[in-house]
């Protein structure tokens, strides 16, 4: 039968082979599962030059989606959440939808927002366009709305490296900002998904936004040490 022809395939780890097998299943959805089981298993394209690789996606045709879903899988086991996100961002909606949290839970805390600012945007967008293409109605999660922040006050460091003459529209695009970083409740004693370390670095993300934030709103250069007494306690509660 198939099942065993590609079983004896796998174990002489010519998956690419087995991909080839299970294209010919005759019922369309245990094709599509059979093959996309394979796949995810095997395909890795952290691989340079994985010669599988190129005839699975070339010669056969497999879903590109696929392979970056299986090697969102492999970054997710090696702990690498920024090659994660990034093979999401190509992955179905479904999958997009995730890169959220992943942005709100490790990479927003931990990387530099100057130097990576550009691919926050990339993935905050390819998320958010995952999310509008949810059902009608379904509510925006914690994450969506985090990264839509998170989002808005990238545009707004741009605008005030810009060094833009409308300081008192941007004073005020800085003010509602703030009202938003304040609102933010990821980062509390009680926030779900989070572990202590992760929580520590939000809250200190949160921190050194709401000083940058708080600097473009009294118009204050960049460079300007933020006075004590302006120190925000952006999403700090009493319970904290």
């Amino acid at each position: 039968t198939r099942q065993h022809i590609i079983s004896q395939l796998l174990c002489r780890g010519e998956w690419a082979m087995a991909c080839f097998v299970a294209m010919h299943i005759e019922d369309a959805s245990l094709r599509d599962a059979s093959t996309r089981a394979i796949v995810l298993q095997w395909a890795d394209l952290r691989v340079v030059d994985d010669e599988q690789v190129r005839v699975a996606r070339d010669a056969l045709h497999v879903p590109v989606a696929w392979f970056h879903e299986a090697t969102a899988l492999a970054c997710a086991h090696d702990h690498d959440t920024l090659a994660q996100a990034e093979h999401l961002s190509h992955c179905a909606p479904a999958l997009r939808r995730h890169i959220s949290r992943l942005i709100v839970t490790d990479l927003f805390p931990r990387v530099d927002l100057r130097e990576h600012g550009t691919m926050l945007r990339r993935l905050i967008e390819a998320s958010a366009s995952a999310a509008g293409e949810a059902a009608v109605g379904a509510a925006a999660s914690p994450w969506s709305r985090a990264c839509e922040t998170l989002r808005a006050f990238l545009d707004l460091c741009d605008a005030d490296d810009a060094a833009s003459d409308n300081r008192g529209a941007l004073s005020d695009r800085a003010e509602h900002l703030l009202e938003r970083l304040q609102s933010l409740r990821l980062w509390t004693p009680n926030a779900p998904l989070l572990d202590l370390a992760a929580h520590k670095r939000g809250r200190a993300r949160l921190q050194e936004m709401g000083e940058r934030v708080r600097n473009i709103m009294f118009c204050v250069p960049a460079s300007t040490p933020t006075p004590t007494h302006f120190t925000p306690a952006v999403g700090i509660t009493d319970d904290a």
